[in-house]
């Protein structure tokens, strides 16, 4: 397995989003509703919209092998966070590639890219289903959050590791 990870081009948004959608529809089963599911990765979306956030962040993608695994993106001065502190927005890996340590990697890259920058900490708005690995990698839950979207309630929590 050759893991690459690097940054985002313009060429990686339909890829990045069939990666959101389908990590989120097939790997938070358990920890949200069906309707929740929906509200947080609709079927409908705006590819140049998608395109445009992705690359107002800054974003990574992971390849495996030149196929397109997963991704992640920072965002400074988001508003979520405080002085000194980078949101990662966005972390996910395309199901069949989960267990493999590319969250991993992706994670280490957005680190290292934070502390290039003088981050003092990482901060993210972990999903149920993703609490566990940032747990493992460090983050601390500061505070769980009921987020409305789209008509549903999703529940989140606002985690942050120390860089």
């Amino acid at each position: 397995m050759k893991l690459v990870i690097r940054p985002f081009t313009a060429a990686d948004a339909a890829v990045t989003r069939a990666i959101f959608y389908q990590s989120i529809h097939e790997l938070a089963t358990n920890d949200y509703s069906p309707a929740q599911l929906d509200a947080w990765a609709p079927v409908d979306y705006n590819l140049p919209q998608w395109a445009a956030q992705r690359s107002k962040a800054d974003t990574f993608v992971a390849t495996v092998d030149g196929i397109s695994a997963g991704f992640a993106d920072l965002i400074e001065g988001s508003g979520q966070t405080l002085l000194g502190e980078i949101l990662i927005e966005m972390l996910f890996v395309r199901p069949p590639y989960q267990g493999q340590g590319i969250a991993s990697a992706l994670l280490a890259q957005v680190q290292e890219e934070a502390r290039t920058r003088g981050a003092t900490a990482l901060v993210v708005q972990a999903s149920k289903t993703t609490r566990a690995f940032f747990e493992r990698h460090g983050f601390k839950v500061k505070q769980e959050n009921q987020v409305p979207l789209r008509g549903e309630v999703l529940t989140n929590f606002t985690m942050k590791k120390k860089l």
